[in-house]
C-alpha cells in the first residue's frame, strides 16, 4: 500500500496532522470496539489468559526474556526514527516523557486488546487465532448486515492505522535521512517519493 501514502507526502508537512488527528480519534475506537464485540460475541475473554504457564526454571527465563525481546521489538522502529521527530522539538529534552509515556503504554495497551480477542476467538471457533484480523474475517461467517458493517468500520479504522503508519515511519523518515544525505538535491518531498519507489 505504498501507494497510498503519495498523497500525504504531496501535502506540507503542517498538513498531514490532520490524517494523524484522525488516526488518534479513529483507531482507538475501532481497536476498543473490535474487543468489546469479541468478548460479548463470546461471552468472556476465554481460556487463554486463565491458562497456567507450562514452562518452569530457565525454560520459563530464556521464554521470558524471548518474550520481552519480541515487546520492543515491535516498537523498535518508532524509537530508531524518534530523531527525525524529536529534532524539532524546541528543547532537546521534549520530547522525552511524551514518548517514555505514550510509546509503551499505547503498545502495551494494543497487544493486551489482540492477546484478549485471540484468547476469545478460542471459545468462539474453537481454535485460537493469533491473528486479529483472521477473527474479523470469522465474523463474516454469520453474513448478517450488521457484521457486514461493523467489520467494514472496524477494517477501515485499521487501514487509516497502517496508512498513518507508513507515513510517519517510512515516507517521513526516509525523507529527512534522505535530505541530510544530499540536502542540495533532496528535501522531504523527494525523499518521500524516492522511499515509494
Amino acid at each position: 500500500f505504498w501507494f497510498l501514502s503519495l498523497p500525504a507526502i504531496y501535502m506540507k508537512p503542517h498538513k498531514v496532522r490532520h490524517l494523524f488527528t484522525i488516526k488518534a480519534y479513529v483507531c482507538p475506537a475501532c481497536g476498543i470496539a473490535f474487543l468489546v464485540w469479541t468478548i460479548v460475541k463470546a461471552g468472556g475473554i476465554g481460556p487463554v489468559v486463565h491458562q497456567k504457564s507450562s514452562l518452569t526454571g530457565s525454560e520459563f527465563g530464556w521464554e521470558f526474556v524471548n518474550s520481552v525481546m519480541n515487546c520492543l521489538a515491535n516498537f523498535a522502529t518508532l524509537i530508531v526514527n524518534a530523531p527525525d521527530f524529536s529534532r524539532m522539538a524546541k528543547t532537546k529534552n521534549s520530547a522525552i516523557w511524551s514518548q517514555l509515556i505514550t510509546i509503551p503504554l499505547s503498545f502495551s495497551v494494543t497487544c493486551l486488546i489482540g492477546v484478549l480477542i485471540s484468547s476469545a476467538s478460542t471459545v468462539m471457533y474453537g481454535e485460537t487465532y493469533w491473528n486479529p484480523l483472521d477473527v474479523l474475517s470469522r465474523f463474516l461467517d454469520g453474513y448478517s448486515r450488521g457484521d457486514r458493517a461493523g467489520v467494514f468500520l472496524i477494517a477501515f479504522g485499521f487501514a487509516i492505522a497502517q496508512l498513518g503508519t507508513n507515513i510517519s515511519a517510512n515516507s517521513i523518515s526516509a525523507g529527512t535521512d534522505m535530505t541530510a544525505l544530499l540536502p542540495k538535491y533532496l528535501n522531504i518531498r523527494r525523499g518521500g517519493f524516492i522511499c515509494a519507489c
